[in-house]
């Protein structure tokens, strides 16, 4: 044992006792000013020599040089098997370096990287040298700051590095399977993954025997089975979650520049912004400019109005909206955000521009960097305009309250560009580093996203940290917003899941607005629209089990919606076909995929179509499936999805009501002096709701003791006529959509039946808000209608036979009710009481311990803190 050792330098020896001298001589010759020892590994070396060497060298140099022989296991096991015995040997040492056998280090190089490692901050795990060669002389540079973003995509990092303890105690290891190379790099990502980083230590000494052919150069060959492999072991590190914080740590993507401010912010997440003084930014993107590959600045300059993306942000369109200006920016040069107040709706909608007059009012100018500061254009005063008419693009953003007074942006942009091209020349051009730059630029450095799954542009979303590490991000996916019952399902499964602790956000996949502003600005963190012609295409023409495929053959959305939905945890589509082309990957970024199922419905024709119909053919591709009925359940399982896949997710009332309220409304219902039968009719006008069903009923009713209301409108042109006729009967017209809480709380409690004459359904939310205020529906038997009403107790079920015998009895069944006020009474109590208990929350708990993780899960691996070395 050697108990004052402070640094150990581990020699794997295996065919090469010529040069181990060589290499150990120069450890010996190190003037750290600390004790150093050099442990030879014998890695079963069948030289006799390398075993003689070796007790030669230990003999000679007691406590200096200890030699370990082991049978043959390859570099990786001798480097491992030198660290599992320098605890015992070495028991105070506090970092190993790595020495092959045919390197060597100048005198001073291990003093130099122990003082770095021992100013660093215990985040830093290891210190790396630049490669200077001999043999095939050559000086390689790997200066700059350290990026892990960057080390995914390439190793910078030799194995002639010096390790900290911390690292080593944290159990990272060289892989012993690993025996065609790329094993240094493969140990590099195992200490990122304990959350360690390195520190470039320049011009320190480490020699690097370079030889026409090596492991190395027989590895380059092999590269991208190796890499592949090596990628696999180490896919957290590459799921977006994961690259976008390194992103948002190293290379933000985004520069903010506002009139009035007195620094530049630098994001990722535009609510995640990080300051800098004017001088320091001017330097930092000289700096990057001038050495490419060893900084960074970000390459997409926003030029925004006072106050512009906070207004973003508040309509939950921030983060979308410099998603999709990236997105433009892939094949135009600058981007002119415009804002339009619109109090009941949410959209992004992108145009190419017309002229530079697109420019008038715009509250974000958004452009490259290259192209802002291209010379030929910062000459002249009216370079960004030229540059908009030349390659420009528009983005309009709609939502309630969205304006912000931009007059004069582009002067101020055109002010800025002058003055940053202005800086950079007065940086010295001389290069930075007389080694040889071999890595890639930073500028491409985005690129490490795609390595595992094609992915496009990324959201910009970088979920909480610290003590919100944990808080699950759950993306809900719908193809468009109305007023839809699906829309209504989804606002309010996001609801629970905000208040189980999520995110929530939206992913709408068709259009490019949405209705319930409101409702969705509340409830979501982020509203965003794919606008991707893929997302509209349906593959009609791929069929799977009678019914249509999703449009998986549009590779062109695939990456665009990967990078869309890429930093979820958690994603429930809801009826968007192009949305299950996406699933696989999504899982394969280590999300957990599902997919909500409503009703199973045919075509006119009498075909199978829709979502269950088409979920089918990605079964596979879904850790769950959502069903609101054990009806649609047994569907499922009759159609071979796995029974432990499938969760019944039952709905409730569609919005919530106060208690107070919803007590008076039953107590005046009680109260209320009976006379003529008030029916109520609520939903779209169209043939699926029976629509001309109940003009049928109002026909067979004239006469009786009966009020109607119909509230609704026409979604097809053939309905539109239908709806004149309605009106003539009732006597006055149809009313139009309620959306307010209190609106249709007054519809339901004025109303002692709701009638639903359908033809299919799924699990029809009006019948359980009707059930709430004490109105008894009267309904079709179908889909899971059912498994809602209990026939004649809190409601009425009507078998679903010929049109003449459905309208029959429901007339039968509304004249009945309106001579009949004691057994109405009684319903109106059932009803009430069924849906007293209804909740969300209640209802989606499978669902939520099936999709998210335990609140007590370990937390990702974190760097020990360990020692620092003597410097």
């Amino acid at each position: 044992m050697a108990p004052d050792v402070e640094l150990v330098v581990i020699v794997p020896a295996f065919k090469q006792p010529g040069l181990l001298v060589e290499a150990v001589d120069s450890v010996l010759n190190q003037d750290a000013g600390f004790p150093i020892a050099a442990l030879i590994v014998d890695d079963g070396c069948p030289l006799p020599e390398t075993r003689v060497l070796g007790l030669a060298l230990a003999r000679a140099h007691p406590g200096k040089v200890i030699t370990l022989r082991r049978r043959n296991g390859g570099l990786s096991a001798a480097r491992n098997f030198g660290l599992a015995h320098a605890p015992r040997l070495f028991p105070h040492y506090r970092a190993a370096f790595f020495l092959d056998a045919d390197n060597r280090l100048a005198p001073g190089a291990l003093r130099k990287m122990a003082a770095q490692l021992d100013a660093a901050e215990p985040e830093i795990g290891w210190v790396y040298p630049d490669i200077d060669t001999f043999g095939q002389a050559e000086s390689f540079s790997v200066a700059g700051d350290y990026s892990a973003l960057a080390h995914l995509r390439e190793n910078f990092c030799e194995a002639g590095s010096l390790v900290a303890r911390r690292v080593i105690d944290a159990g990272v290891r060289f892989d012993e399977s690993m025996r065609d190379g790329f094993e240094d790099w493969d140990f590099w990502l195992q200490a990122a993954r304990k959350g360690f980083r390195g520190l470039h230590a320049r011009d320190c000494g480490f020699q690097y025997r370079r030889r026409a052919e090596s492991m190395l150069s027989g590895a380059e060959r092999r590269r991208a089975a190796i890499l592949a492999d090596m990628r696999d072991k180490h896919a957290p590190l590459f799921q977006a979650r994961s690259l976008i914080r390194l992103e948002e740590r190293e290379a933000p993507r985004f520069a903010k520049f506002e009139p009035g401010a007195t620094g530049v912010e630098l994001f990722v997440d535009p609510r995640r912004r990080q300051s800098l003084d004017l001088a320091e930014a001017n330097r930092r993107l000289a700096r990057a400019r001038r050495a490419p590959h060893q900084a960074w600045f970000p390459d997409l300059f926003v030029f925004a109005a006072p106050g512009a993306l906070e207004r973003l942000a508040e309509a939950r369109l921030d983060r979308a909206a410099l998603w999709r200006a990236q997105r433009l920016l892939q094949t135009c040069a600058l981007v002119a955000v415009r804002f339009e107040a619109d109090a009941k709706r949410l959209g992004l909608t992108a145009a190419e521009a017309a002229g530079p007059d697109a420019l008038d009012g715009a509250a974000l100018l958004i452009a490259r960097a290259d192209d802002a500061l291209d010379p030929s254009r910062a000459a002249s005063s009216a370079g960004l305009a030229d540059l908009f008419r030349d390659s420009g693009a528009e983005l309009v953003c709609r939502g309630p309250d969205l304006s912000v007074a931009a007059d004069g942006l582009l002067a101020f942009a055109v002010d800025v560009v002058e003055d940053l091209a202005q800086a950079q020349r007065a940086f010295s051009p001389q290069k930075s580093d007389w080694r040889r730059e071999w890595r890639r630029t930073r500028r491409d450095i985005r690129a490490t996203y795609s390595l595992i799954e094609p992915v496009g542009p990324v959201l910009p979303h970088v979920a909480p940290e610290g003590a919100e590490r944990a808080r699950p991000q759950v993306g809900f996916i719908l193809p468009l917003v109305a007023f839809g019952g699906v829309e209504k399902v989804v606002l309010n499964a996001a609801r629970a899941v905000r208040d189980a602790g999520c995110d929530a956000h939206l992913f709408v996949m068709r259009e490019n607005e949405a209705a319930l502003a409101g409702e969705l600005r509340e409830i979501f963190d982020t509203v965003a629209f794919m606008d991707h012609p893929g997302a509209r295409a349906d593959a009609w023409d791929r069929i799977y089990q009678t019914a249509g495929a999703s449009n998986c053959a549009r590779d062109d959305f695939i990456p665009d919606g990967l990078g869309l939905l890429a930093t979820m945890d958690v994603v429930l589509n809801t009826h968007s076909l192009a949305a299950h082309s996406l699933m696989a990957g999504l899982r394969r970024q280590g999300a957990r995929a599902y997919v909500g199922l409503h009703l199973v419905e045919l075509s006119p024709q009498g075909h199978p179509m829709g979502g269950p119909h088409v979920a089918l053919g990605f079964e596979h591709v879904y850790d769950g499936f959502l069903v609101v009925s054990q009806q649609l359940r047994a569907w499922c399982v009759a159609r071979g999805i796995p029974a432990d896949k499938i969760l019944l997710a039952r709905n409730a009332p569609s919005y919530p009501t106060e208690a107070e309220a919803l007590a008076r409304a039953l107590a005046r219902r009680a109260r209320r002096p009976r006379g003529r039968l008030r029916a109520l009719y609520i939903g779209r006008l169209d043939p699926q709701k029976g629509v001309d069903r109940l003009e049928e009923i109002m026909a067979e009713t004239e006469g009786a003791p009966l009020d109607w209301r119909v509230i609704g409108r026409a979604v097809l042109d053939e309905s539109t006529a239908l709806e004149a006729r309605l009106a003539r009967r009732m006597g006055r017209p149809v009313e139009a959509p309620l959306d307010a809480p209190a609106e249709l709380d007054a519809a339901y409690a004025w109303a002692d039946v709701v009638v639903l004459p359908s033809r299919f359904e799924g699990a029809p939310l009006t019948i359980l808000e009707a059930q709430r205020f004490g109105c008894a529906p009267i309904a079709t038997r179908v889909g899971a209608v059912e498994e809602m009403i209990e026939d004649g107790v809190d409601g009425f079920l009507i078998a679903e036979t010929s049109d003449a015998r459905v309208v029959e009895d429901f007339a039968a069944r509304l004249r009945e009710l309106a001579g009949a006020p004691q057994r109405l009474e009684t319903l109106a109590r059932a009803a009430a009481a069924r849906q007293a208990q209804a909740s969300w929350s209640a209802n989606l708990r499978d669902w939520l311990a099936h999709a998210l993780p335990p609140a007590d899960a370990p937390a990702p691996d974190a760097p020990s803190t360990g020692e620092r070395i003597h410097a």
